[in-house]
């Protein structure tokens, strides 16, 4: 999408998303709504 990187998770997007932050693979999540941080992500866009 417009040489941005994406990930398609085969679950929850948002718990994808956290574990992608803890691991320090990426900085933060950028989401619709919340559940990010309920599974751990710190930094939401």
């Amino acid at each position: 999408l417009m040489g941005i990187p994406y990930v398609n998770a085969p679950t929850e997007a948002e718990a994808q998303c956290a574990a992608l932050v803890k691991d320090g693979k990426v900085y933060g999540v950028g989401t619709e709504d919340m559940d990010a941080l309920t599974f751990g992500a710190d930094v939401l866009v």
